[in-house]
């Protein structure tokens, strides 16, 4: 497989970084979300 360009790899492991973070704090986003509404 060809070698990603550095920006790409940095973007697509902060995109899998954000995405579990979000997934481990579903609930204390949903709740601040209520909040905020």
């Amino acid at each position: 497989a060809p070698d990603l360009p550095e920006d790409l790899y940095h973007l697509i492991k902060k995109a899998v970084a954000v995405r579990k973070h979000l997934e481990r704090n579903r609930k204390d986003k949903d709740a601040k979300f209520r909040l905020i509404l």
